[in-house]
């Protein structure tokens, strides 16, 4: 909901395209953080004033403020900032391209554009392009851009991303491949800085967790460790909510699955409900006891 009420979705998806989801877990993990930042803040006034504080947030108002630069040029100019599709990016030196393999690399050479442009002609085999009138400067590029981002399809489309990969460091071009979610687990930037470990979990065996990318030697944040299932306190707060075990076939299903779950088979992998439920019973027990 905080997705659709903040604009995101629509601010996601270039003019005239349907509404996008960016992706699984936005709303809820950037509405903790802002939660976290408000206590962290609140405990530093309270050591300083010696004034306790009531910390109010809300998951719309992070998603409103993870888009200040689209949402403030809305307001102040009620232009609907969008996305701008590919082939129409007013810097081809700031866009992205498909190698002849099927992989994805992202230039961000914005900026930067006469100062690597005859090396990146050079590097893709049309030195020629360098010369070339129609993308002589900046401004002749951005003029050209639609015809000057067709030819770089043609170009990047003859070459392999280790080709390219190869090409890039050798020019020390700023570029990077575009990585599914899935490749985060073999990248070598991502596991080097540990943005992605391995911990046990009680039930699922080696389990990848992404740790809160903030490092504070000598005390640095710690992987989850097992805590209650959702429902081991579940009699109790059945009575609470004048409830009685069992009672809905739903929450009883949920309860034996969570209290009782089924070992994973090392050449199985977890399904998605399965995934599902232990992130949200990871979730769930984190925010109903710490």
């Amino acid at each position: 909901m905080g997705l659709a009420h903040s604009g995101m979705m629509l601010g996601s998806a270039p003019a005239g395209s349907e509404p996008v989801y960016p992706t699984a877990g936005i709303n809820d993990r950037l509405g903790a953080i802002g939660m976290v930042f408000g206590i962290l803040a609140a405990l530093v006034d309270r050591q300083r004033t010696g004034v306790g504080q009531l910390v109010e947030t809300s998951l719309l108002g992070w998603m409103v403020n993870l888009q200040v630069v689209g949402a403030q040029i809305a307001a102040n100019t009620g232009q609907d900032l969008r996305p701008t599709p590919r082939d129409d990016a007013n810097d081809p030196l700031y866009n992205y391209y498909r190698c002849g393999d099927g992989t994805w690399i992202a230039l961000g050479m914005l900026g930067y554009g006469n100062r690597f442009w005859p090396h990146l002609c050079t590097a893709l085999g049309r030195p020629d392009l360098a010369t070339d009138d129609r993308f002589a400067d900046q401004d002749s590029r951005e003029l050209n851009r639609r015809a000057l981002i067709a030819i770089r399809d043609e170009c990047f489309a003859r070459v392999s991303f280790e080709e390219w990969d190869r090409l890039a460091k050798q020019h020390d071009f700023i570029s990077t491949k575009v990585n599914a979610l899935t490749d985060l687990v073999t990248d070598e930037q991502v596991l080097a800085n540990g943005y992605l470990e391995q911990h046990p979990h009680p039930d699922l065996g080696t389990w990848w967790y992404a740790p809160t990318p903030i490092p504070i030697p000598p005390h640095p944040g710690q992987h989850p460790v097992r805590r209650p299932t959702l429902w081991a306190r579940q009699p109790l707060r059945a009575r609470r909510r004048r409830l009685q075990p069992g009672r809905n076939p739903r929450l009883g299903e949920v309860r034996s699955r969570l209290s009782q779950p089924e070992p994973v088979k090392p050449d199985e992998a977890p399904s998605h409900a399965d995934l599902m439920s232990a992130s949200g019973a990871l979730l769930g027990v984190q925010g109903a006891y710490e």
